[in-house]
């Protein structure tokens, strides 16, 4: 009988990148509707990549079960804003710091899914209700339940 392997397969990039496609299919990098936040605020202007923030806000809670210590909207905020900006994965700047980085919705959409990219090539990635996601994603659901 074969043990099962912690590590990365090439079975396991190819389910998160199928299920990525999905998410990107049913509108994830979107901004044609704003929700709660201020759009001009830096939270604001993450989560205008959803197109339902209620099912992001789903996803987000059940990231954030085993995740507590990302349960706080201005700590979230300060690493999505960080990693948009070029920063490493995990270090955090102020919350509004970062958001000079990114001077339009869409160069901090397109930054974000470059660090979505990169986050699965260096296996930065999260199993979410059965779904493989890379951390800069999850973080972005999280935002949502938070927010």
């Amino acid at each position: 009988m074969a043990m099962k392997s912690d590590r990365m397969s090439r079975r396991r990039i190819l389910g998160g990148a199928v299920g990525l496609a999905g998410l990107v299919a049913a509108g994830w990098p979107r901004r044609a509707h704003a929700r709660r936040a201020d759009a001009t605020s830096p939270a604001g202007r993450l989560l205008e990549i959803f197109r339902d923030t209620a099912a992001a806000a789903a996803v987000g809670r059940a990231y954030l079960l085993n995740r507590p210590e990302e349960q706080d909207r201005d700590r979230l905020v300060a690493l999505l804003m960080s990693r948009a900006a070029g920063g490493p994965d995990g270090a955090a700047t102020a919350p509004g710091a970062a958001a000079v980085a990114a001077p339009d919705h869409r160069t901090l959409h397109e930054r974000l899914r470059r660090c979505t990219r990169e986050d699965f090539a260096c296996g930065r990635t999260v199993w979410v209700q059965g779904v493989l996601l890379a951390r800069t994603e999850a973080r972005l659901y999280a935002l949502a339940a938070v927010a």
